[in-house]
């Protein structure tokens, strides 16, 4: 193995013995059995898909967003709603 050059070393051709894919999904796993209160992870409130950035406050695949930072969830979050709004700027 050359990638990253880590030639003959047996520990990095153990983890990497069933692909990359596989090693980052188990590093994945690990850090986030570990860390799960450090981790955040910024998700659409209408549809709980993951947005681009934790900043994001525009969902990339729906175009839903929530500009205020003290939004309150409405409770008719329907998909039949005009505006496009389920939060409610104080």
């Amino acid at each position: 193995m050359t990638r990253g050059g880590a030639v003959g070393d047996a520990e990095v051709e153990a983890a990497l013995a069933d692909g990359f894919e596989a090693f980052r999904r188990r590093v994945r796993d690990r850090l986030l059995a570990e860390h799960r209160a450090a981790v955040f992870v910024n998700r659409c409130p209408r549809c709980q898909r993951m947005v681009r950035t934790p900043l994001a406050r525009q969902c990339f695949w729906r175009g839903f967003d929530w500009y205020c930072a003290d939004a309150e969830p409405l409770y008719n979050t329907s998909d039949s709603n005009e505006t496009g709004d389920s939060f409610r700027c104080s």
